[in-house]
Order: structure tokens, then C-alpha cells, then sequence
């Protein structure tokens, strides 16, 4: 529960919890609802609705000085002499921070903020019509030669494709298909946020007062850079195999496989095996055992789990999360709860540290409406078996 909430809710929860950690699952009522798949269900009306004390996370700062530090790299790779240096970095700054102008969603509220951010900023229709505009607004003032009018788009170019890049490869991804399709895409490379990424661009300003000139030592840290997202892609692939294999010795039949960074470095990886029913989520070390996980039911199909699919807000939800799991409960009072949660920040499962996850509970009245819905980071009423660990897999041992 959130760190404000009040001591009836936490009772609530409490109770909640306390119906499903038993052998055998909680009795659901099942009011109206049908067993359609949820994700083909229309959105239904929300009434009533507030957000509870506990809100969403943002997003860390650090993406912010990396996507800054991205930009002044590619401004020394020769636009310096072209367009001058103040007006240059001015530019590749601006351009390389400008996707995420969608933090004035955050005036409509953090919710919005975290369901729409990296949406239409982040599209290849952005990456399309803002470096010419850019370019030609940089250029105010002075004379507008083909040339540096060309320096200047290419610019602004550069750095707004370079801050889409830094955001799929993390497992936030972006909708870089908007308006086509809202769905987002990720390669799940780099932890969000990495501040490696950060360090290695700082090369930058440490070789350029050295022996090198400016646009080598920013070549040369942009190099490195990629270097290190090969190597973070090299481990991603590897550990995809591995939670795949992994599955399988558990007996889980594997439809869909995820590896997402626990922390930066790319030794550390938060593994999901998924089918229809079942998901089997692991902790990774590649330099060591498998660590503790479970085994949980996602409990899509659940008649009250489709009920809050079937809102507006659940269907967004849906459409924002990429390894969706659900749970419900009925309240003694007939109301009942449905908890969301999606495995992409399920990286914690004890100790102070548990935030990164951003579950979501919807509460409904007996008669089938929505009233209230609150993010929080408390623990949510999973039925789960905990599975052991296992040691590496080696190529004579593979399932």
C-alpha cells in the first residue's frame, strides 16, 4: 500500500492478502462478466473514479543528463566549426531533450504522465518534421546558407534519433509507430535508467583535454558507448536463452520469453517465461546461480480481472503493459478488488527497495462499477510457489 494510506484500506489489503496465500485460491464471485479474451474487449464507461494517495513512479533524472550529454557529443562531431559552438550545442541539447516535452502530461496528472509518456514525441513522424524545423529556428539571426541550414537539420537529426535510440533499447521502449500503432517498442538492453551510459559519454570532456581534439574524442566516446550497448545486447540474448531453458526443466510450456536489466552493468537480469496461463519469472546472475523466483498465475482470464479490462482505464493498462498479470478478491461487503501488475518491473520481491514495481488496484461496488483505483508499492494478493535455484546451464546439460 502506499505510504499514505489509511489504516481501513490497509485492513482491506490485509485481508486480501490473507485469502489468497493459503493453500487454495480465494471463491470469486463472477458478476456479468464473459470469458472473451479481455484484449479484444472494448473500453467500458469509468464513474466515479479517484486516484488514491499513492502514485506512479517517473522517471529517474539520469535519463535526462544522458540524453544532455548524447547531444553535446554529437555536437563536437564537426558542427562546432559549422554552425559555432554555442549556437551548435544550444542545438543538439534542445533536440536531444525534446521528446520528452510529454512531461507537461504530468499537468493532467502522473497517471496519464506514465500511461502516454514516450508516445507521439517519440515517433518516427517527430523524427521526421522537427529537424528541419529546428535546424531553421537555430539559424535565426544569421545567414542562412544551404550548407548550415543542412548542418543544422542533420544536427537536430542526429540527437532527436539518438534519444529515441537510448529509449528502446531500455524495457520502457517507446511508440516509435505513433500514429500507426501505440504499441511500444523495446529491446530491453539497458536498465532504465544506466548510468554506465552517462559515464562512458562523459569520456567526451576527459579525452578532449587530453591528447585528442574534440570530434575524436567524441567519435571515440560515442564508440565506446556502442561497444558497451553491444556487449548489454550480447547478455540479453544470452539470458533469454537461459530463462527459456529454465522454464522448461519447471515443466512451463514457453510462448513468449523476457530478459530485463536489473542493474546496469548487464550482470544482473530480471527473466519472465510466459503462456497464456502460467508466468515463471527468475532473478539472473551470469556469474552465478539462478537466484529465487516464483511461479505465478497471470489470472487474465479471471471473470473480475475482465471487468476491469473491459474499462477504459483497464484497456489502457493493457495497452501500456507488456507482460500483464492480474489477480482479484472479493471484499467481505461484496465489493471486490482487482490488482494489475506488469512483470517488467517486478525486479524486487523483498527488502526496502521494492518501488520499482508500479502495481495498479481498481476497487468495485457490488454492483459491478468502478469507484476507486490507486498505484501503489505494496505487496498485491499473488498466489505464488516459489521455485529454487538452479546452477548455469552448460552446453552438455542443456533440456
Amino acid at each position: 500500500m502506499g505510504r499514505g494510506g489509511t489504516p481501513g484500506r490497509e485492513r482491506t489489503q490485509q485481508e486480501g492478502r490473507a485469502a489468497s496465500v493459503g493453500s487454495e485460491p480465494p471463491e470469486f464471485s463472477r458478476p456479468r462478466a464473459s470469458r472473451q479474451d479481455p484484449r479484444r474487449r472494448g473500453p467500458g464507461p469509468v464513474r466515479n473514479v479517484t486516484c488514491g494517495e499513492a502514485r506512479p513512479r517517473l522517471e529517474h533524472p539520469v535519463d535526462g543528463i544522458t540524453h544532455t550529454l548524447f547531444g553535446l557529443a554529437l555536437a563536437e562531431l564537426g558542427f562546432l566549426r559549422r554552425l559555432g559552438a554555442g549556437r551548435a550545442r544550444a542545438l543538439s541539447v534542445v533536440a536531444a531533450n525534446v521528446p520528452d516535452v510529454d512531461v507537461m502530461l504530468l499537468l493532467a496528472s502522473r497517471e496519464r504522465y506514465v500511461l502516454d509518456h514516450d508516445g507521439a514525441t517519440h515517433g518516427l513522424v517527430s523524427l521526421a518534421l522537427l529537424p528541419p524545423l529546428m535546424g531553421r529556428l537555430a539559424l535565426l539571426g544569421t545567414p542562412r546558407s544551404p550548407a548550415a541550414v543542412r548542418a543544422a537539420t542533420a544536427l537536430a537529426a542526429l540527437a532527436l534519433a539518438g534519444h529515441l535510440l537510448l529509449d528502446l533499447l531500455t524495457s520502457r521502449g517507446a511508440m516509435v509507430l505513433w500514429p500507426l500503432a501505440q504499441e511500444r517498442v523495446a529491446l530491453d538492453w539497458l536498465h532504465d535508467p544506466d548510468p554506465v551510459v552517462a559515464v562512458l559519454l562523459l569520456l567526451t570532456w576527459a579525452l578532449r583535454v587530453g591528447p585528442l581534439p574534440g570530434p575524436r574524442a567524441a567519435a571515440g566516446s560515442i564508440l565506446v558507448v556502442g561497444l558497451y550497448v553491444g556487449l548489454q545486447g550480447a547478455a540479453h540474448g544470452v539470458v533469454l536463452k537461459r530463462a527459456s531453458a529454465w522454464a522448461r526443466l519447471e515443466g512451463l510450456e514457453v510462448e513468449a520469453a523476457f530478459a530485463f536489466p536489473e542493474r546496469p552493468g548487464g550482470l544482473w537480469w530480471s527473466t519472465v517465461a510466459v503462456n497464456d496461463e502460467e508466468a515463471l519469472h527468475r532473478y539472473v546472475d551470469l556469474l552465478g546461480p539462478a537466484r529465487l523466483g516464483l511461479r505465478l498465475p497471470r489470472g487474465l482470464e479471471e471473470p473480475l480481472v475482465e471487468e476491469f479490462l473491459a474499462t477504459s482505464l483497464g484497456a489502457r493498462w493493457l495497452e501500456w503493459s507488456r507482460v500483464p498479470m492480474a489477480a482479484s478478491v472479493e471484499l467481505p461487503d461484496g465489493r471486490y478488488e482487482v490488482w494489475v501488475r506488469d512483470l517488467r518491473f517486478n525486479d524486487r520481491f523483498h527488502g526496502a527497495e521494492r518501488g520499482a514495481r508500479m502495481d495498479l488496484r481498481a476497487r468495485f461496488d457490488p454492483a459491478g462499477q468502478m469507484r476507486e483505483h490507486t498505484w501503489f508499492l505494496d505487496e498485491p494478493p499473488w498466489e505464488a510457489t516459489p521455485l529454487p535455484a538452479i546452477p548455469p546451464l552448460t552446453p552438455g546439460r542443456a533440456p
